[in-house]
């Protein structure tokens, strides 16, 4: 138990028997309104039986309510019906606890071309746009109601200062150009209809001056509008879920950058961004970690799994991985892929040129692909290994034994393999070596440039330096001519490449030396 003084202020949820939990699995909250009675500000909140009686069996207790937020809004809500002091307190401590959650929906909060200023005091919330227009009032603190009601000099002078504000804060979001300079200037403006009825007409005004309704620009720039308008009125809220259905349909790739460069400032604020898309321009291949593949399944349904952790394999999880493939620039399983069935990921392109090299030499398996990477850092190999998973390809990664490579190992183990090293060591090898140039011997190194010394004392990784990727591809070039053979490189540069390819072929073939 806790301290009375100390949980005063402090939610219901906190108190609650977490063993007692374990049975709920789900629940569900419904809130409601009377739209239909205008005088009426109550709501109810109400939850499903089954999973109140868990709760109610789990409360340790309940805080003392002083004059607080909770106990303020319990007493507007007494006339709820056949709910107790107490069921209505866990209900709310439960629903303020919850996130809000909006859906942009890309039809109906689609900024409008005008709207009547009768529609906006009406305010139905089911009008196609009539949402956009009230997140722009929001923005820039209009009401289009009472500005319509001052004289045409105030209605003048308040109009351009609100276009002015409007515009200034959404250039620092749209960063699209045209001509080298900004084109998105939002304007609106009170007029008359012909039969005297006020409405606010909104415009995008072009460079040369030219004021064009929102329908009359391009889709990609009214639909981000839209959501911009959404989204910078929700940015002084917290904890907002925001759901897109595919976001992206609409922009080009260089807005797409801009809609993603605004859903990361919202997330830095505390905000959830979560859309569906088949773009590859929304694709983050550094963050594949938060990617869910929704799979249409014939047992279950449609499901949604981690791109790293989907054990289904079918047409429907190729069909969903397809968008990754195209961001990573990689079109999987087809002739010339850098994927196969069967993929070797290195470090680099040094890497890459040896072992290829060495498997001409060693007359090993061409049924597997070496995969350069970038380097060695975790997010530099993660994408190559989650949609190796992902996509179902088997695969082992080579790393040399220095600390970023271990360092990468470490977090491989914990994100990638939950701990379990006996899983990490089936994928993951770690040479002998803190380069791997140095598995070879000073004589290999001189048949490539017999000026080099055979009583050097430094390493061949020293000797080398900068020029890893020169060499090692000279190095292929005269195994694939011939002019390097098995016979002429050391026994113990032999067997330091053995051992690697006994690694590769016993985890990928299920065969030992």
């Amino acid at each position: 138990m806790v301290d009375e003084e100390k949980r005063k202020n402090v939610p219901i949820i906190s108190f609650f028997d977490k063993k007692k939990l374990t049975n709920l699995k789900e629940f569900t909250l419904t809130k409601t309104i009377d739209f239909e009675d205008d005088n009426s500000n109550e709501f109810n909140i109400e939850i499903n039986n089954q999973a109140f009686d868990i709760i109610k069996s789990a409360i340790i207790g309940l805080p003392q309510n002083n004059e607080d937020t909770l106990s303020t809004i319990v007493k507007t809500l007494s006339p709820i019906v056949d709910l107790t002091k107490q069921k209505s307190e866990i209900i709310l401590s439960i629903w303020k606890s919850c996130p809000n959650i909006v859906f942009f929906d890309n039809i109906a909060d689609l900024l409008p071309d005008e709207i009547y200023i009768d529609e906006l005091i009406k305010g139905d919330a089911g009008q196609k746009g009539i949402k956009a227009v009230q997140n722009f009032e929001e923005i820039i603190g209009v009401d289009f109601v009472s500005l319509s009601k001052k004289s045409p000099v105030l209605k003048k002078g308040n109009i351009e200062k609100y276009n002015n504000s409007i515009t200034a804060t959404f250039q620092k979001d749209w960063k699209q150009k045209i001509a080298g300079e900004n084109q998105a200037e939002i304007n609106f403006e009170l007029t008359y209809d012909e039969t005297g009825k006020e409405k606010v007409l909104f415009y995008i005004k072009s460079k040369d001056g030219v004021y064009l309704q929102p329908r009359r620009r391009s889709k990609g720039l009214i639909w981000f509008l839209s959501l911009w308008l959404e989204l910078k009125a929700s940015e002084k809220y917290s904890n907002i879920v925001f759901l897109f259905d595919e976001p992206g349909q609409n922009l080009h790739v260089k807005a797409c950058n801009d809609m993603m460069q605004v859903f990361k400032n919202l997330s830095k604020s505390g905000h959830q961004i979560i859309y569906s898309t088949h773009s590859p321009s929304l694709i983050e291949l550094d963050k594949l970690h938060n990617i869910g593949l929704v799979l249409n399944t014939e047992k279950e349904g449609t499901i949604v799994e981690g791109l790293t952790s989907s054990k289904i394999d079918s047409s429907f999880k190729r069909d969903a991985l397809q968008p990754i493939s195209e961001a990573m620039g990689l079109e999987p399983l087809k002739e010339f892929s850098i994927l196969s069935r069967k993929n070797i990921i290195l470090e680099g392109l040094s890497d890459f040129w040896y072992y290829n090299a060495m498997a001409k030499i060693l007359n090993r398996k061409n049924e597997y692909k070496f995969v350069p990477g970038i380097g060695v850092k975790s997010s530099k190999l993660y994408p190559l290994i989650s949609f190796c998973i992902g996509y179902g390809l088997e695969w082992v990664l080579i790393m040399e034994n220095g600390e970023n490579p271990l360092a990468t190992k470490a977090e491989l183990l914990n994100h990638v393999f939950f701990n379990d090293e006996n899983e990490i060591n089936e994928k993951v090898k770690i040479i002998d070596f803190k380069e791997v140039e140095d598995m070879f011997s000073l004589s290999d190194l001189n048949l490539l440039n017999s000026k080099i010394s055979l009583n050097s004392k430094k390493k061949p990784s020293e000797i080398i330096g900068k020029k890893k990727i020169i060499f090692a591809r000279d190095f292929f070039s005269m195994v694939d001519k011939g002019l390097i053979t098995k016979e002429k490189l050391q026994d113990s540069t032999i067997k330091n490449f053995e051992n690697i390819f006994d690694f590769i072929d016993e985890k990928l073939f299920n065969t030992k030396t």
